[in-house]
């Protein structure tokens, strides 16, 4: 197995510790008051989107197109990246003109489509991985979700649906981001099951470990949506601040193992 112990990435997990903990700061404190804590949040958001997708583009750079490990992090890093333009058509809503939050805003409909380079990605490599994947290992990674997914679906997603008062488009997008989530979480699920063991494990279980804080992230965001009480600097976006800088450190991790293959990786015995 190829081990990386290079001190950058020990330094680069500080970093993004050390980022997250000035994020939780902020929101604790709340400096500048509410409208402070609205720029904050939405500069925050898109600033660890853009870092994740700038490292995932390049650790693509050392994959390449035609390795399915390239493909994945590409397509990953276009979802990751649509959020962060996302992120920023929000930010000139609430910060440069200063106006409320609207939803379904133009920010929604960038949201929504991040998710299918995303589910692109992953599923592309379940397909290619599927070898790995034998019936046991599916049901490994899929069984610990059923409990989450009944969940969201009993208390959150049934409900949504049900609602005829909420305006239908409303509906759609509160529906749409639970859902699309379970099937990211579900299919870097299988991705980790597939490589755990390998060299690219460590990588894809930060990885996965932020995609469900973006999961969480929008659960919350559905259900205080739905119920009209979302604002910028709800507690949803901690998870959202914390999921993103994840990715990118699973996106950092597997570009350094990506050089030590490059610079010729030593091989433990």
């Amino acid at each position: 197995m190829v081990k990386c112990k290079k001190p950058g990435i020990k330094a680069t997990a500080a970093l993004m510790f050390v980022l997250f903990l000035v994020s939780a700061f902020i929101y604790a404190f709340r400096p500048g008051g509410e409208f402070g804590l609205t720029a904050a949040g939405d500069i925050i958001y898109f600033s660890y989107s853009l870092i994740a997708a700038v490292i995932g583009f390049h650790a693509f750079r050392f994959y390449k197109w035609g390795s399915v490990q390239g493909k994945v992090i590409f397509l990953l890093s276009a979802g990751i990246f649509l959020n962060f333009v996302a992120g920023a058509i929000l930010a000139y809503y609430e910060v440069v003109m200063m106006l409320p939050y609207p939803y379904p805003s133009p920010a929604d409909y960038v949201w929504v489509s991040a998710y299918v380079p995303i589910i692109a990605g992953l599923f592309y490599g379940i397909k290619k991985f599927r070898e790995a994947l034998s019936l046991k290992k599916v049901l490994y990674s899929v069984i610990p979700w059923l409990v989450l997914i009944i969940l969201t679906a009993v208390y959150l997603l049934v409900p949504i649906l049900a609602d005829t008062e909420a305006p239908a488009i409303e509906k759609a997008f509160n529906f749409t981001y639970p859902f699309a989530d379970l099937l990211v979480v579900l299919g870097v699920s299988m991705l980790v099951v597939a490589v755990l063991g390998g060299r690219l494990s460590t990588s894809w279980v930060f990885i996965l470990i932020g995609t469900t804080c973006l999961y969480i992230g929008d659960i919350g965001f559905s259900y205080l949506s739905w119920t009209g009480s979302y604002q910028t600097g709800s507690f949803t976006d901690l998870f959202w601040w914390g999921g993103s800088l994840l990715i990118a450190f699973g996106f950092y991790h597997t570009r350094e193992l990506s050089k030590l293959e490059i610079s010729g990786p030593k091989r433990s015995n």
